[in-house]
């Protein structure tokens, strides 16, 4: 039995096709636990099931629920998924349906699950890139305030060093409110950087632990890779191992050419994997 997922926030929609053929029947779940439990035990159980969902905002919990509970998951890369040319009317109803086809033909590439510790990784490395964009925010606002009041540093060429935060923090500009702006602005400034400098420890900390440092240390081994570049390219890409030749992990990044034989195998955002389960009457 074949069963394809249109997962979204509260609800899920479920196309089940069954051994024999024929048209999918198409239910809504709601996408709690109970509710999901309930619906593989209409099913008969885990066994016999082969599922597929495409990944989304919702992560990897679903996959891990239904792994957990012995059902055989495969989660779709949504980039990937075929389109037929002027196909353009979109239903929950119509992509579960599509989707349980396609899955049961084998058109669908698969995604590699990651790990609860590498999507942990992850967040707090995206977590990191979040603030320092703030930060760079926070720092233009300030250089674009000080130059609409006429206040220009001319004592270096490079700015937001020591020498020019303090030239910043001297300067009183002549209205109180404006003076005022730029105080809470320079706090806010100084608010980010105590929290950029909190994370970069805390990465610093999780690189040396057991489970990264070996990789980061063989990582940091090759020219301009530095920690956090280590860190981030072992959260993003997850598993080397998945990778089976230099080649497709190339054409993964997006650094092989589109025309070699690599970047056609093994395309970005995919994993070379079987499925984890032959879908049974198709």
């Amino acid at each position: 039995m074949v069963v394809a997922l249109d997962v979204h926030k509260f609800s899920i929609v479920a196309a089940v096709l069954l051994p024999g053929g024929g048209r999918p029947d198409v239910s809504r779940i709601e996408t709690t636990e109970k509710a999901i439990r309930r619906f593989i035990k209409t099913l008969g159980g885990p066994q016999g099931l082969a599922v597929s969902y495409q990944a989304g905002s919702g992560g990897f919990a679903l996959w891990r629920l239904l792994t957990s509970m012995g059902v055989a998951c495969d989660v779709i890369a949504p980039s990937l998924v075929p389109v037929r040319a002027g196909d353009r009317v979109k239903t929950d109803r119509r992509d579960a349906k599509k989707l349980v086809g396609l899955f049961c033909g084998g058109l669908l590439r698969l995604l590699q699950p990651s790990t609860p510790e590498t999507e942990g990784l992850r967040d707090l490395l995206r977590c990191r890139d979040d603030i320092r964009c703030a930060r760079t925010a926070a720092r233009h606002g300030v250089a674009k305030q000080l130059l609409r009041h006429g206040r220009i540093y001319r004592d270096g060429k490079k700015a937001w060093t020591l020498q020019h935060r303090a030239w910043v923090c001297r300067q009183q500009l002549d209205d109180p409110l404006a003076h005022e702006a730029l105080s809470q602005m320079l706090t806010h400034l100084d608010s980010l950087d105590r929290q950029l400098a909190a994370v970069d420890a805390h990465l610093e900390d999780v690189a040396g632990q057991d489970r990264w440092a070996w990789q980061v240390d063989r990582l940091r081994a090759f020219r301009g890779i530095a920690t956090l570049t280590a860190l981030g390219l072992i959260a993003e890409i997850g598993d080397f191992a998945r990778f089976a030749h230099p080649r497709e992990l190339a054409s993964w990044l997006g650094s092989a050419p589109a025309s070699t034989p690599a970047a056609i195998s093994s395309t970005a955002g995919t994993s070379p994997r079987p499925a984890t389960a032959t879908p049974a009457g198709c």
